[in-house]
């Protein structure tokens, strides 16, 4: 019971820090795509435009390439505590039962 509790804590902490990851990544892209739109306005020919914008996709991509392996490693960590956690408190309850049995 104690450790389906904790595995609940542990889902609910990764996923609000999972939000919080994502916030922030969001406000950089948002940061970055008005930044694209400033250098758009201010540039005096097409192809400068078409560079800037290319150069914004590519790097956008990158970003959420980037972030998606990120929040993998996140989930990954998670389930590696969880799986070693719970391993960890079965082998406390069996040593304890065993105890009990051989009194």
């Amino acid at each position: 019971m104690l450790s389906m509790t904790r595995f609940q804590a542990d889902i609910l902490q990764t996923a609000l820090r999972g939000q919080i990851e994502a916030l922030t990544f969001m406000q950089s892209r948002s940061e970055q795509h008005l930044q694209l739109w400033e250098e758009l306005l201010a540039s005096d020919y097409a192809r400068d435009g078409f560079d800037l914008y290319c150069a914004f996709w590519r790097n956008a991509f990158q970003d959420y390439s980037d972030e998606a392996e990120r929040f993998t490693r996140m989930g990954a960590e998670l389930a590696t505590q969880t799986a070693k956690r719970v391993s960890d408190e079965q082998e406390e309850l069996t040593e304890k039962v065993a105890r009990q049995m051989v009194m």
